[in-house]
């Protein structure tokens, strides 16, 4: 199986980062990521955990929830830890 070159994940993670809006109301569905980067569902998701490690969102993590459709950024601290805690509930 083919794998990109790291650089090449790294340029397609940060063309994903420039798309994701602020608020939970304004946020980007995983069709639309797939349709403006031409990247599959896989791969979107792949960049979007890859970007969750990254520097540039480390303190400011790319946010998704059951309960709501798409990414999104908060600067609500309540808002990111309970997404956070979601997401790792969903991997224990």
């Amino acid at each position: 199986m083919y794998r990109k070159p790291k650089e090449q994940m790294e340029r397609e993670a940060m063309a994903i980062y420039a798309l994701v809006p602020w608020g939970k109301e304004n946020a980007i569905s995983r069709e639309k990521l797939v349709k403006y980067t031409g990247l599959t569902d896989r791969e979107v998701r792949d960049r979007i955990k890859l970007l969750n490690t990254m520097p540039c969102t480390r303190e400011q993590p790319i946010l998704s929830s059951s309960g709501h459709k798409g990414y999104w950024f908060s600067c609500d601290p309540t808002e990111i830890q309970a997404c956070i805690s979601e997401s790792n509930h969903r991997i224990t």
